[in-house]
């Protein structure tokens, strides 16, 4: 077993490599312990354990009723994959990036969309700042850059 901190902006896809690099760095160590007799094995407390569901792209949908820490939360726990996604003007939008800011109003609103300071859309606490998004049939993109290419209205709403 190690212990390993989350860094409070890291996606699932990232965590995935660093823990990849400290999990050959344990099999090495594994091993090393079973020859020279050095292991002192614990067993999982059957308490602990839980079953997880199949991810389904499904699950990716955000409700933007749900508050922004735990809309940003599976914005990271769900990229890269199934991805987490909203709808703007019947397509899908998918969001890679986002950050808590302290702004309120109707939840999937567009607060801003502002090119200097980007996307802001309302949750039903709190809002989130889109950082990175992906339109449908085109490459990963800034917030700031997807305005200035679509016309976003504030007032405007994401999602069904």
């Amino acid at each position: 077993q190690k212990r390993v901190a989350i860094a409070p902006d890291e996606t699932a896809g990232e965590l995935e490599v660093r823990l990849c690099s400290i999990g050959a760095d344990m099999g090495v160590e594994t091993v090393n312990g079973l020859e020279d007799h050095t292991l002192q094995p614990q067993a999982q407390n059957a308490a602990g354990v839980t079953r997880a569901p199949k991810l389904e792209k499904e699950h990716g949908r955000i409700d933007w009723k749900q508050p922004a820490a735990q809309i940003r939360n599976q914005i990271r726990g769900f990229n890269p994959f199934p991805g987490a996604f909203t709808t703007w003007q019947e397509q899908k939008l998918k969001i890679h990036r986002a950050r808590m800011v302290e702004e309120a109003g109707t939840p999937g609103t567009v607060l801003n969309a502002d090119p200097r300071r980007g996307l802001v859309i309302a949750c039903g606490e709190g809002a989130l700042l889109l950082q990175q998004v992906q339109p449908a049939g085109k490459a990963t993109m800034e917030s700031k850059a997807f305005i200035l290419g679509h016309a976003i209205e504030v007032g405007s709403r994401l999602g069904n």
